[in-house]
Formats: structure tokens, sequence, C-alpha cells
């Protein structure tokens, strides 16, 4: 599996897992969502996030961007979400 963002992947653990749930719009009113996850804190996924952490950003934090999820043929255009940034995770 990989989270892209901006055509890169983010770092995930070896055995990561994300729960999708994928409504048809056609048949529900609920659009598809995912339960919140923890992604490793590293230079690589803090560069391809903006730097979240950073209090001496000079621009506001974009904590919603698009993201697209694959996992073998599987392939869904996301939003990614940051909640939070702390340095063990984000």
């Amino acid at each position: 599996m990989e989270i892209l963002v901006d055509g890169q992947a983010l770092d995930i653990p070896k055995d990561f897992s994300l729960e999708l749930e994928l409504n048809n719009p056609f048949f529900s009113e609920d659009g598809s969502q995912s339960l919140p996850v923890t992604l490793p804190y590293t230079s690589h996924n803090l560069s391809l996030l903006d730097n979240p952490q950073s209090i001496t950003r000079t621009k506001k934090i974009l904590t919603d961007r698009s993201a697209t999820v694959r996992d073998g043929i599987f392939q869904q255009t996301a939003r990614l979400v940051v909640f939070s940034s702390y340095e063990e995770e984000l």
C-alpha cells in the first residue's frame, strides 16, 4: 500500500493498514470515509506535508490536501487532513 501526496509516496510502516468505507452516492447520502491513522514522523513526510510542526512558518498550514491511496490494482483519490503533528508521529 502507498499514499501519494503531490505524486510522492509518504513513508508508512510495513504493517500499515487503512480502513475505508466506500459508499455509492446513488444509494446513500453518506460519503466515503476512513478512520484516522498515524504516520511516522520522518523528514520525508514532514517535507511532503509542508512541515506542519514548524513554529517559524510564514504561511498558513495546509491541513487539507489531495492524496491518492494505492494498494495493488485499487486506486482511490482521497482527501488527506493533518490534525496534529508531534515529534513522534503525524
